[in-house]
């Protein structure tokens, strides 16, 4: 099972966001996010691998560095390398049902 590392609460949120690393540029649907890390649907979990340094830019919000920490079949996470970022909070606010 799944070890949820995150210190923050995560949302669930319809959104799509693009990741980007060295000439990929990824437009992942968003599974959940928190103010640490966000989680990203995939069908193909192949063009980023653990330990990728990454730029993650949330529409209309901003970007944020980003490190991978996860890569299942199926999806990706990865971790905001800082915290309590102003972007991901307005992101969650924006976002949230």
């Amino acid at each position: 099972m799944f070890q949820n590392r995150r210190l923050h609460r995560r949302h669930e949120i319809k959104a799509v966001a693009k990741i980007l690393h060295g000439a990929n540029a990824l437009e992942l649907p968003i599974r959940d996010i928190s103010m640490t890390g966000i989680g990203l649907d995939s069908d193909a979990a192949k063009a980023l691998s653990l330990g990728n340094l990454c730029l993650v830019v949330l529409p209309e919000h901003g970007k944020l560095d980003a490190m991978v920490v996860g890569v299942r079949s199926a999806s990706y996470h990865l971790q905001f390398l800082s915290s309590g970022a102003d972007e991901v909070r307005s992101f969650i606010d924006a976002h949230a049902a």
